[in-house]
């Protein structure tokens, strides 16, 4: 123990005491001097800084797009009016409509009309052999043997009444399914209105979304560049390498590249927009901000009450099963008996004569004694596609349960992440502010202000993406209750959009949250 103390205490003076003749090596110098015959020293100077594209907008020469300012709001009642599949929706609600008139016609009184004109030549025999009937060009009579001819020109006019008085149920079934299948074409204009305006409203949010991340890149760059900016001066004092300048340069060469790609994809999401709203993508487009607003009421037995009640592509099965069930009952009846009545009037002469007047009243009884397995093919046929269609509205009321549990949880989990997101926000850039502070003062290194732009920039993306998220998710749950425009979705519009005269009644009380 003793010698050890003693060891320590010789140590301590042998430190303690000055390097006799120890010549230290002089500082390096501030920067890098020239030295003849070798590559000249780093100049920061020289570097040639990348400079960013401006916004693009592809047009045809000569085109002179209008710019126009467009809210979410009338940018869907716009895709209603130019949208191919509304206008094809539209023209299938026509064709039942068209079905309808004509199977009503069955039922209804007929009057037709009839005029014939005949000329009639006969050549008579000479020798008591017959005579030659010519009636116009045809030959209908005749016999051998010269004789003489006469010409007769007749005239007949009739007017006739036909109506049908039964034919079991067949006529008043098909009637009803086309009325049915009229309903339906409704239902689907609905549900295509629906779809399209989701599609208008994911277009219309994905461009906002290209515009924020935009915006992003554009602040990025300009963090960049303070941060060159401030690598420069510290090099420029002595107190930072060169490598600092490089690496700062070479971090805002790919910033302007990030602006670049958010500017491609904000000229693409454009297009896409217009495109869903029917447009030409030459048109020039400012969408003012809007945020889909909350809804009233997220239950799950509440959105699954709405839906049922209120979803068209539910409403479409329907009628399709309730159409296939009166196509079972007009099959089954036909081939039965069919009764109808026909009465009219024949005024015929001939044409400089008088016009003697035929009064006609026929009751007509008719039906197929065997029809080759007409009625049972027809019977098994129609029971089929009811099969199909009670499959098929199952199918639709299985995938209206899923789509809205699914886009529940896709909100309360899009509400979730916004929250984060921000705050993630404030923490990145406090991160920025920080390890700037800590570089100035040479106490941290120009990796540590990279790494926290770094992370302020993908903070910056999550909170951009998680709003569009939040915004998506609450118009697909709009859309899974078949209510784009309603639901407390005019909360957000301004008081001048909501003076409308197209806007529903309903909701313009209430507030988002």
């Amino acid at each position: 123990m003793f010698r050890t103390l003693i060891g320590l205490a010789m140590t301590a003076a042998m430190l303690a005491a000055p390097v006799a003749g120890q010549v230290l090596p002089p500082p390096p110098p501030d920067k890098p001097t020239a030295v003849p015959g070798e590559a000249p020293p780093f100049d920061p100077n020289r570097i040639r800084e990348a400079t960013p594209m401006p916004p693009l907008h592809i047009t045809l020469p000569g085109v002179d797009p209008a710019a126009s300012s467009l809210n979410l709001f009338d940018a869907i009642l716009l895709s209603w009016e130019n949208q191919p599949d509304v206008l094809q929706a539209l023209g299938e609600l026509r064709v039942r409509e068209g079905a309808v008139v004509s199977e009503r016609s069955a039922l209804l009184p007929t009057i037709d009309l009839r005029s014939s004109y005949s000329h009639i030549t006969t050549n008579t025999a000479g020798g008591g052999g017959g005579g030659t009937v010519v009636v116009g060009d045809q030959v209908v009579g005749g016999g051998n043997g010269g004789g003489s001819s006469s010409t007769t020109d007749r005239l007949s006019n009739r007017i006739g009444y036909n109506q049908v008085l039964m034919d079991w149920g067949r006529s008043r079934n098909l009637i009803k399914q086309a009325d049915l299948l009229r309903q339906a074409s409704v239902a689907t204009l609905l549900s295509t209105k629906n779809d399209v305006a989701l599609n208008v409203k994911e277009s219309y949010y994905s461009f906002t979304q290209a515009l924020g991340l935009e915006l992003v890149a554009a602040d990025d760059l300009a963090n960049r560049q303070q941060q060159l900016a401030l690598a420069k001066a510290l090099y420029d004092a002595g107190e930072m390498a060169a490598g600092d300048v490089v690496r700062a340069q070479s971090a805002v060469t790919a910033s302007v590249v990030s602006l670049n790609e958010a500017r491609l994809r904000v000229e693409t999401a454009r297009q896409n927009l217009l495109l869903s709203l029917g447009l030409s993508p030459l048109v020039e487009l400012e969408v003012e901000s809007f945020q889909e607003p909350a809804l009233p009421d997220t239950d799950l037995e509440y959105l699954l009450t709405k839906a049922l009640e209120q979803r068209p592509d539910l409403l479409a099965a329907q009628r399709q099963v309730e159409a296939r069930q009166a196509g079972v009952g007009a099959a089954y009846a036909l081939g039965r008996p069919e009764l109808s009545t026909f009465t009219g009037i024949t005024y015929q002469g001939t044409l400089d004569g008088i016009q003697f007047p035929t009064l006609t009243a026929q009751l007509n009884l008719s039906f197929d004694i065997y029809d080759g397995g007409a009625r049972a093919g027809a019977v098994t046929s129609a029971e089929g596609a009811l099969l199909v269609s009670e499959a098929n509205l199952r199918r639709t009321k299985l995938e209206v349960e899923s789509t809205v549990t699914q886009v529940l949880a896709q909100l309360l989990t899009a509400e979730q992440n916004v929250q984060a997101a921000r705050a993630g926000v404030q923490s990145a850039r406090e991160g920025v502010r920080i390890a700037e502070g800590r570089y100035r003062v040479a106490l941290g290194s120009l990796t540590d202000v990279l790494d926290a732009q770094s992370a302020f920039v993908q903070a910056q993306t999550d909170l951009v993406n998680s709003l569009n998220d939040l915004n998506l998710a609450r118009a697909r749950t709009r859309h899974a209750l078949a209510a784009p425009l309603e639901e407390n979705f005019v909360s957000g519009l301004t008081p001048s959009q909501r003076l409308s005269p197209d806007l529903p009644p309903s909701d313009e009380s209430r507030t988002a949250d």
